[in-house]
C-alpha cells in the first residue's frame, strides 16, 4: 500500500496496532523528534542508501522514501533502544550491509568482508513510556 503523506503512513501504522491514530496525533512531529537525535554511524555509501531507500519506498511509498535520511531516521534495534524508543511488535527490519575490515596490530588490512545490517525506520518505533 502506498501513502501520499507521512501522516497517512503513520495513521495506518497506528490503525494497525489498534489506537486509531491517536498516538500519532498526540505525539510530537517526527521531524522534530529526529532532529534532536544524534547522528547515526552511516558512512556515506550510496549503494546501501539506495538499498534501504528502495525498501522504504516499497513499504511506505514515495513520499516517505523522499524524506529518508540515513544520518537520522534509520537505525539498528539497539540504537533505537539507546535513544529511548522501541521497535513496535511484528515490525520487520530493513536489510542493508556494511563492509568490515579486519586489521593487524600495525593497522594493515588483512581481510575485508560484508556483514548484514538490520535497520528500522522511525515509523517502526515508538517512544518508551516513562514511568
Amino acid at each position: 500500500m502506498l501513502f501520499e503523506t507521512e501522516a497517512e503512513a503513520m495513521n495506518q501504522l497506528h490503525d494497525d496496532i489498534g489506537d486509531g491514530g491517536l498516538a500519532y496525533r498526540r505525539a510530537r512531529p517526527i521531524k522534530e523528534v529526529i532532529q534532536e537525535m544524534p547522528l547515526t554511524n552511516y558512512q556515506g555509501s550510496e549503494i546501501t542508501k539506495a538499498m534501504v531507500e528502495e525498501q522504504i519506498k516499497e513499504r511506505w511509498g514515495e513520499e516517505v522514501a523522499k524524506q529518508y535520511d540515513p544520518f537520522h531516521n534509520v537505525r539498528s534495534y539497539r540504537a533505537w533502544t539507546e535513544l529511548g524508543r522501541c521497535v513496535k511488535k511484528n515490525e520487520h527490519a530493513l536489510k542493508s550491509m556494511t563492509i568490515v575490515e579486519k586489521k593487524d596490530k600495525q593497522g594493515k588490512i588483512l581481510k575485508t568482508y560484508r556483514r548484514p545490517v538490520f535497520l528500522f525506520h522511525i515509523l517502526q518505533t515508538e517512544e518508551v513510556a516513562k514511568s
